[in-house]
């Protein structure tokens, strides 16, 4: 008895199940999701999001319980009224992540915001004004989407003292007709 017992720990010592392994790399993901104590962390968290194509943080950025109210550029509307008519959080999710599966690879995708500026309405609601531009890489064929438009954000702060999105509304730039607004974006990758 003694025998099969000092040849199992010689067997378990052999295989390096004692040993201790080396450490994991922290994570050098570029990505930093703060909790949003302001409307500019929340801004900066919502690009961060969607530059490194983020579902999690994308959705953190959106209030919840039902509240969230995106309205549409009004050319999307007109195209696809069915998929605007009951917009919600989870049709906000459903999009995204259709719109980062279709981006390549480690490609980044690109939002650039011009103009932009926070105008605080009331002690607890914010609106957040910019003009958009977004760089969409996908794979097939191997080019680049290009949107821009304006969008209104109201900003409010959820009961745990964050802020977020409450109510997006979307609008084509009118001196723009060559580029699609975001709107149209999410209509074509809502599937």
């Amino acid at each position: 008895m003694k025998w099969y017992l000092l040849i199992l720990l010689c067997f378990l010592y052999s295989c390096g199940i004692f040993e201790t392994r080396s450490p994991e790399e922290p994570d050098q993901s570029p990505v930093v999701f703060l909790p949003a104590t302001s409307p500019e962390v929340l801004m900066q968290n919502f690009m961060n999001s969607v530059k490194y194509k983020r579902l999690q943080n994308y959705s953190d950025c959106f209030i919840g319980d039902g509240k969230y109210n995106f309205i549409p550029a009004q050319d999307a509307f007109a195209t696809y009224q069915s998929i605007f008519q009951n917009w919600a959080i989870a049709e906000e999710q459903r999009s995204f992540k259709s719109i980062i599966s279709a981006a390549s690879g480690d490609n980044t995708i690109s939002l650039n915001f011009e103009k932009s500026q926070y105008q605080y309405t009331s002690p607890d609601s914010i609106i957040f004004t910019a003009n958009y531009e977004i760089n969409l890489p996908i794979v097939q064929p191997l080019n680049l989407e290009k949107y821009n438009g304006r969008m209104l954000l109201t900003i409010s702060q959820a009961i745990d003292g964050t802020y977020k999105i409450v109510r997006w509304s979307d609008f084509q730039t009118s001196n723009d007709t060559i580029y699609p607004s975001w709107s149209i974006l999410k209509a074509r990758y809502y599937n």
